[in-house]
């Protein structure tokens, strides 16, 4: 959970540094930084909530079963 935490972060920041550089480099405004951190805020919520609701389990990832 620590690391959907910081992955999460990391993403806002990332949005947030991509938004402000697309405005200041197309004349934007400045509100697309933190615009772009909410909504990326809000698609890793989505994706938390949807992979919990439906039994994502990472044990069952690890798992190797042969091909056949």
């Amino acid at each position: 959970m620590i690391r959907r935490l910081v992955a999460l972060a990391l993403w806002t920041y990332f949005a947030w540094y991509l938004g402000a550089m697309l405005a200041a480099f197309t004349g934007g405004s400045p509100a697309t930084g933190p615009i772009a951190a909410v909504l990326m805020i809000a698609a890793g919520a989505i994706g938390w909530i949807r992979s919990t609701r439906h039994g994502a389990h990472p044990e069952r990832a690890l798992k190797a079963e042969p091909s056949h």
